[in-house]
């Protein structure tokens, strides 16, 4: 028996409908793993499972997600059910060692995303074994990997004495890169601030007070992938203005902007503006201590000054940020580097505002303090911060920077 066209095209014609009123009636829902930021958990293994499953751990699960979290075999002996986000919160504030199970666009950076097996949902997607699908008729927000962006910024980098010396030694520039390059470079943006200044015409500094390095160091930037530099050391003016002029002019070779020096007032607090996949991203630099002015007079008497920012619009009442979805202000206290951020575009507004640990020193010569330094990466969805995540680093015993 022969069957009528229109009917096989009747058919096909179901089946797609069908597929596509799946389609939209289910959506794919990661279930993140999280923790209060003074928890001491980082990242969730089977052992850890295990405590869970045995009551020596709690988890925390929202209402309407507890089915969806058994059904993944997350079974827990001491098991919390909070209502909503707001209760869930006065759950990990309350008990600092329990674990939380949230959907992926509840994530906030004020918890910590915890890493499952050693992999970090918010750069290794897929595969990620906590999925659910849920029927949602698509008002439950689908999740795409490719919206995801990275900003990674890192402490100070000392390009000078002990560090200059190694490269030296290596002949290499790159190699006190080697161990957090690989980071840096996965990043969408990746900042750091320069401690000391680098010239073209190096003779060794009179004093081991004074700090600055040969130009050639200044390849090493290139090689982790920095894509903005913020110049608002104590030691920039280590070797004089001319040391200055050159370190602009290797940047700019390097086709690598700064902020934070610059040859008048208005530039040196002048923001640097990237736009990722419509995110509009501002950097500012403030300088916490040190001269606020570089000046040196030529033999012709003529003066040339650069400055440095003493504030920034933070610290002014009224005064307005550029607009940006999301707005970074680097400081600096000698060796110490840190970064406030805030959603929204209004830096004068103190409730934005969020604070990041110190970050010390990235690439260094010398132990800073008892944990060396920090990278610290904001993970932004959309136009949203999603995570904060802190990757200690350290000065290993073969004088490269790693990752701890």
């Amino acid at each position: 028996m022969r069957i009528k066209r229109k009917y096989v095209t009747l058919t096909v014609l179901a089946a797609l409908c069908l597929g596509l009123l799946w389609k939209i009636s289910f959506v794919e829902v990661p279930l993140l793993l999280v923790a209060a930021e003074a928890s001491p958990w980082r990242n969730v293994n089977e052992q850890l499972l295990g405590e869970i499953a045995a009551g020596r751990q709690t988890l925390i699960v929202l209402k309407n997600w507890r089915r969806a979290v058994r059904k993944l075999g997350l079974a827990a002996g001491d098991l919390i059910i909070a209502e909503d986000l707001t209760e869930l919160r006065r759950f990990l504030r309350d008990r600092p060692d329990a674990l939380a199970v949230i959907p992926w666009y509840d994530a906030r950076p004020g918890w910590r995303t915890l890493r499952l097996n050693g992999l970090y949902f918010w750069e290794n997607q897929r595969p990620y074994p906590l999925v659910s699908r849920c029927f949602s008729w698509g008002w439950l927000p689908k999740y795409k990997p490719r919206r995801v962006k990275n900003i990674t910024i890192g402490g100070q980098v000392l390009l000078a004495r002990g560090v200059g010396q190694v490269i030296d030694r290596t002949s290499d520039a790159n190699y006190p890169w080697q161990g957090v390059a690989g980071v840096l470079r996965a990043a969408d943006l990746a900042v750091v601030t320069l401690q000391a200044p680098l010239v073209y015409d190096y003779v060794k500094p009179r004093s081991p007070e004074l700090l600055y390095g040969k130009a050639r160091y200044a390849d090493g930037l290139s090689y982790a992938g920095i894509d903005l530099v913020a110049l608002s050391g104590r030691s920039m003016g280590d070797a004089g203005v001319s040391g200055i002029r050159d370190t602009l002019d290797i940047l700019g070779k390097l086709n690598i902007p700064h902020i934070g020096l610059a040859a008048s007032p208005d530039a040196a607090y002048a923001p640097c503006l990237f736009k990722l996949n419509g995110l509009r991203v501002a950097f500012l630099a403030r300088r916490w201590s040190g001269p606020s002015k570089y000046t040196e007079t030529d033999l012709r008497g003529v003066a040339r000054t650069y400055y440095l920012p003493e504030h920034s619009p933070s610290d002014s009442p009224g005064e307005q940020a550029p607009a940006a979805d999301l707005l970074i202000l680097l400081n600096n206290d000698g060796a110490d580097s840190s970064v406030n951020f805030w959603e929204g575009g209004n830096l004068a507004d103190g409730e934005r505002s969020k604070a990041a640990p110190q970050l010390g020193s990235l690439i260094f010569d010398q132990p800073s303090g008892k944990t060396g330094g920090a990278l610290q990466r904001i993970f932004v969805y959309g136009k949203k911060v999603a995570a904060v995540d802190v990757l200690p680093v350290f000065l290993n015993d073969r004088w490269y920077t790693e990752i701890k």
